[in-house]
């Protein structure tokens, strides 16, 4: 799981010490590698798990008091706008994502929930990647590009910090995504976190991704059962 998938997978695959893994979060190329072992297959079923980038209503500035911070007390001065969210979704590309990370066993989604079908809406509008149609959309809601080729309004830079936990998939996938929103005009930042920090909850980690003290996050989540 969370933890350390490339050992939970090697394990199963080459060791032969554990019967299964789950969410083994491992590019194909090491799927491949791994596959020749001879100890184990891996078998891709879709379901609700999403891998996804939540983006923070909330202002998580560190000026602000504790107990405040990411709180809806203060709503985030550049994320708040639907035109800045939806033209950093539009710069991505996710096929290219999928074929980076996943191979055959992810494939995109528009849909934070995916499956069942009865839950699921047709919803694609967000497969085809749109560069030139989320930088008409940035100059539309008054950000433009400065001399550093870093968009800004009112003078503030239209600068992000993106976090997420340790591992190699997630990892490339931050710099993908960095490169398309860097070619937007975005000055982003990259945080990981240490997979047992980020998803350990601790109420007194400011690393956490439920504190969320980040403009956007990503990670994978999914709900018990059938019914979200």
């Amino acid at each position: 799981g969370g933890g350390d998938a490339e050992a939970a997978a090697r394990a199963v695959m080459q060791t032969g010490e554990f019967d299964y893994a789950w969410n083994t979060q491992i590019n194909p190329d090491l799927q491949a590698e791994m596959a020749t072992g001879g100890k184990g297959v891996f078998l891709n079923g879709f379901g609700t798990l999403v891998e996804r980038i939540e983006m923070n209503m909330t202002d998580p500035s560190a000026d602000l008091p504790e107990g405040e911070r990411s709180t809806v007390a203060h709503p985030h001065p550049i994320l708040s706008d639907i035109k800045v969210r939806k033209a950093l979704s539009m710069a991505i590309d996710r096929q290219i994502l999928v074929d980076v990370g996943y191979g055959a066993a992810g494939r995109p989604t528009c849909n934070l929930v995916p499956a069942p079908e009865m839950f699921a809406s047709d919803n694609t509008e967000c497969i085809p990647h749109q560069m030139d149609a989320a930088k008409a959309l940035l100059d539309e809601a008054g950000w433009t590009v400065g001399a550093d080729g870093i968009r800004e309004k009112d003078g503030k830079k239209l600068h992000l910090l993106y976090q997420t936990s340790v591992n190699p998939v997630r990892q490339d996938f931050q710099a993908l995504i960095k490169d398309w929103w860097t070619e937007l005009g975005v000055d982003v930042e990259l945080k990981t976190v240490d997979a047992s920090v980020f998803f350990g909850g601790d109420a007194g980690s400011p690393d956490t991704f439920q504190k969320f003290y980040a403009d956007v996050e990503m990670y994978a989540n999914n709900f018990d059962g059938t019914d979200p």
